[in-house]
């Protein structure tokens, strides 16, 4: 049997977690994770293997330190391997905070001589024309298949033969055992404000007015939490500070995703309306036939939805003062998208994949 070394986000956040599931599920092959033991991905998936002592990771961490290479463990574990599959979304992005040292560290694993491929990144964003010049020369260039998920970053990279663009990797989810109903519910995705570019109170605040305008419809609504480790919880309770000493006609409720990915998604299944903050919650409810309003609180999710030919109103969480519950926005709830041609388009991210790894029989062995 094939070995994988995985490289993605693993700290249990929905769509990324989603990303390993739709992947450990396509292929009969052992993927291998290299993170950190005190978040469990131990039982995920029947062929995901990760480190589960956090002894063997604090050594290797101290001889990482030692040896002052970054990636020791990492790279010990790849070059067992027969190939090294990046899948993620956001993951080259340019931090002002960055330093060059950093930098060469994301590249070093990528010198590894064995098959490397990306699927389903975004590039950016990005400042500078030396991190681009980096990211291309250092990784890209020695990768055998880079397939992103939107034109823009496609188009930044289009003279590399490797590259080509597809739908995000979501889209081709396995949704047939939902239960997928229009209740009167609906799910708002919230972000932690605090390390990115968005004033909080002012996010929190219009999170608390869209409360206000779907209990007055008469909507039951739940504050749902992507990833605890980025804080969504923190700000789901921040909110409901804000509205303790509120009175309802309806239900308000919180919903924590704690590595439940079906209870997540049922949740996601039975509302009519979903607000996404987070960019997958805006993907899963275009998947699942319901109204989205996206907040997009980067041009990713712009860039995404553009790709798609949505109509609908994009709100921008960095200029919240133009997000007002007008006829706009009321007319924006009555739009739906129709995604259900990008399904095939979404599953070409995996075609070089496709013939170097076998694929699961559908009974999943």
């Amino acid at each position: 049997m094939k070995k994988v070394y995985l490289k993605a986000y693993l700290k249990r956040n929905l769509g990324d977690d989603l990303f390993l599931k739709i992947l450990c599920e396509r292929y009969n092959c052992s993927f291998i994770i290299n993170n950190n033991p005190r978040i469990k991905y131990k039982g995920f998936c029947n062929n995901l293997t990760s480190n589960n002592s956090l002894i063997i990771y604090s050594i290797y961490k101290l001889l990482s330190m030692f040896f002052q290479d970054y990636n020791f463990l990492e790279k010990r574990i790849a070059r067992k391997c027969d190939l090294m599959v990046t899948i993620g979304g956001s993951i080259f992005i340019e931090n002002s905070a960055q330093s060059q040292e950093q930098l060469k560290r994301i590249c070093d694993i990528y010198n590894l001589k064995i098959d490397k491929l990306i699927l389903g990144a975004n590039f950016g964003p990005y400042k500078t024309k030396e991190f681009k010049q980096v990211i291309e020369q250092k990784i890209f260039n020695n990768c055998i298949d880079i397939s992103f998920r939107d034109n823009y970053s496609y188009k930044l990279f289009s003279s590399l033969a490797n590259v080509r663009s597809n739908p995000d990797i979501i889209f081709s989810l396995n949704i047939n055992k939902l239960t997928l109903k229009n209740e009167k519910k609906v799910v708002i995705s919230v972000i932690n404000c605090k390390n990115r570019d968005i004033d909080s109170k002012m996010y929190e605040n219009k999170i608390v007015e869209l409360i206000k305008y779907f209990d007055s419809e008469e909507y039951e609504t739940v504050l749902m939490s992507f990833c605890q480790y980025e804080g969504d919880e923190e700000a789901i309770e921040n909110i409901f500070d804000k509205i303790k000493y509120e009175k309802f006609k309806k239900n308000i409720s919180k919903y924590f995703y704690r590595n439940d990915i079906d209870q997540a998604l049922e949740v996601l299944a039975k509302s009519s309306i979903i607000v996404g903050s987070r960019f997958h919650a805006n993907i899963l409810g275009l998947k699942m036939k319901k109204i989205i309003v996206p907040i997009a609180y980067s041009d990713k999710t712009v860039n995404a939805l553009n790709d798609l030919g949505y109509k609908g109103k994009i709100y921008d969480a960095r200029n919240l003062n133009c997000f007002v519950l007008n006829d706009e926005f009321k007319k924006n709830l009555k739009y739906k998208c129709d995604v259900s041609n990008v399904v095939f388009e979404s599953e070409k991210h995996f075609e070089k994949l496709d013939s170097i790894l076998p694929r699961r029989r559908k009974n999943g062995k």
